[in-house]
């Protein structure tokens, strides 16, 4: 995960990493609606059928009927993506027609899809591999039905006499009949999982086949209103589970480790390219951990990350000098690269694979349980891990999704360790928000904004600047600003500390807010808003960090009333606590919250 789905979830991904493919191109869902709204398209048959076969070839099927309403679903069914590997992997079409109201059918013919290569490789040829095919429907208006049946058939497996799969059903649309269906090889010996949903087993010629059907008629919200600031998420349950239908023929974790280690053996070892590249960077060095630090900070910073989730186009990463003379890779490639080059000068590293959103199922040994592969190293203190993916983040520091997230890590003899992920913290944690600024006659807030953070926080607002051109960058703060809760209008934005992960990153910029308060009325008791971090970073912990709001006080750092009315105080938050500011016309009041 990447980093996308790693750097991942709050301001970041929103920020800089929004590269989309359908969704049906993507996993087992169908196109599920944004609008909140169920009125535009009806789906009454969603099936999945995949069929197995004991080498671990496979071929899956997706057949789809759904009723366009509206125009909006029209444009949103018009082109049918598919998303394959064109290595591994060929796309089939069964049929896709149109069914008009008088029952006259429209067929799509399967050579009128058109090859494409997906956005986020797009500049990365060594994954030219990854391929989307995609179908314009034709003939299509609104108060038709659509039906397609469609898919992919592996040419060679990913795993020699192995296979897994995952389906989630669809909650996030409205299924009058959702349909799934695993047909696999009655000798070969799968662990299965499925909790919630049951299913009927048919023996048919030397066949097993496991079939689910559900339906989904409501769809729950997915957003909160954000009472004039953005929408906030509505969090699931954490212990819910992430998949309702798990199955694998790997009997254990061992098996799964074995696999990988073999994937990557070849690749992790350095030619003379990797060699003299590792001894150019460390040259002069003694210390040991200062050399594993420049190399983690030059494969971090100076080979650009395509992100693509673990096992999307591939499995096996490219070999190490292959990554080094390109410049850029996936999760497993900037692994396999800085694992050679600490092999140059005899450190070693063992892969790690982990899924940054959600907990592993340790009865379900399966790949298909990862999106994301980091580093792991022997110190002193134990094992330390790193994520060269984050391109701007000290050495040590991950993403807190990955706080206490259990991993497995990968031996370069195949030994498999399931393990856990330290809480993520920085020993010395700043986390700061000022205002320093005043209030005219007419309720107008002017004033400079200035925040400093590290950590968490630090990392995603220096990410998020770090990917976005200079020109953007007050577009990007206003962004910020906004999702902050500061309406306003930003302008001459700063930043400091962009390039060097270890420092504090500052952030200053001015903000202009009209009718901020309005003081020619009665004195009413007025709010002053605070920074949402604890929105803004959901999900991302402080370790008894103190958060900041400085009030006029300080003689830096001050907010002033023209007409002599004043806020005073300094006053500090943990994250998730709100404080408040009462204000009223001709005195200031002030409260203090302690964490």
């Amino acid at each position: 995960m990447p980093i996308s789905k790693l750097i991942l979830r709050a301001l970041a991904v929103s920020v800089f990493l929004s590269t989309i493919l359908p969704s049906h191109a993507q996993n087992n869902q169908p196109p599920s609606k944004s609008s909140g709204t169920n009125t535009d398209a009806v789906i009454e048959l969603f099936k999945q059928e995949v069929v197995f076969q004991k080498d671990g070839n496979q071929k899956k099927t997706t057949t789809l009927r759904v009723r366009l309403l509206t125009v909006a679903a029209v444009q949103q069914y018009g082109n049918i993506s598919l998303l394959f590997n064109s290595s591994t992997e060929k796309p089939f079409v069964g049929h896709i027609r149109t069914i008009k109201p008088d029952k006259t059918v429209i067929n799509t013919p399967a050579s009128s899809g058109q090859e494409v290569t997906p956005d986020v490789v797009r500049n990365a040829p060594m994954f030219g591999d990854l391929k989307v095919m995609v179908y314009p429907v034709q003939g299509m208006q609104a108060g038709d039905i659509l039906e397609y049946e469609l898919g992919t058939e592996s040419t060679s497996p990913l795993a020699v006499g192995q296979f897994w799969y995952v389906h989630k059903f669809t909650k996030q649309a409205v299924v009058q009949d959702e349909e799934l269906v695993l047909n696999i090889p009655t000798e070969s010996a799968v662990i299965l999982k499925s909790p919630d949903f049951k299913y009927d087993k048919q023996e048919q010629a030397g066949r097993t086949i496991y079939t689910w059907k559900t339906a989904n008629l409501s769809v729950a919200p997915q957003y909160q209103p954000g009472n004039g600031m953005a929408p906030k998420p509505i969090h699931k349950d954490p212990n819910a589970p992430a998949v309702d239908v798990q199955l694998t023929t790997f009997k254990d974790w061992e098996a799964v480790s074995r696999w990988y280690a073999d994937l990557e053996k070849e690749r992790i070892v350095p030619d003379d390219a990797v060699k003299k590249k590792a001894l150019d960077l460390t040259a002069g060095v003694k210390d040991e951990r200062e050399k594993i630090k420049r190399l983690y900070r030059f494969v971090s910073s100076q080979v650009r990350y395509v992100g693509l989730e673990f096992g999307v186009g591939r499995y096996q990463p490219h070999a190490a000098t292959e990554v080094l003379a390109n410049s850029y890779g996936d999760c497993k490639d900037k692994h396999t690269l800085l694992a050679a080059m600490l092999n140059s000068i005899g450190v070693t590293a063992e892969a790690v694979l982990v899924h940054s959103e959600q907990k592993l199922d340790k009865d379900i040994p399966s790949p298909v349980q990862f999106n994301h592969l980091i580093t792991a190293i022997r110190s002193d203190q134990g094992w330390e891990y790193m994520d060269t993916t984050l391109e701007v983040a000290p050495m040590g520091l991950l993403l807190a999704t990955l706080s206490k997230q259990e991993v497995l890590r990968v031996a370069e003899s195949g030994t498999g360790t399931i393990d856990q992920l330290p809480e993520v913290f920085l020993e010395k944690e700043v986390k700061s928000f000022t205002v320093n600024g005043k209030f005219n006659d007419m309720g107008t807030l002017d004033a400079t904004v200035i925040t400093q953070s590290n950590g968490q926080e630090g990392l995603l607002l220096r990410s998020a600047f770090h990917h976005s051109p200079a020109e953007k960058w007050t577009e990007l703060t206003q962004y910020i600003s906004q999702y902050a809760g500061f309406a306003g209008e930003v302008s001459d934005v700063h930043v400091e500390g962009l390039d060097d992960p270890d420092s504090v990153f500052t952030l200053r910029y001015h903000y202009l807010r009209k009718n901020y308060f309005d003081l020619s009325t009665d004195p009413k008791q007025k709010s002053v808003p605070c920074p949402r971090f604890a929105e803004c970073c959901h999900g991302f912990h402080t370790h008894g960090v103190r958060v900041l709001f400085v009030g006029i006080l300080d003689p830096v750092h001050n907010i002033g009333l023209d007409q002599g009315c004043f806020l005073h105080d300094l006053f500090g938050f943990l994250m998730g606590i709100y404080p408040f500011v009462n204000v009223r016309r001709g005195w200031g009041w002030s409260r203090k919250l302690h964490a």
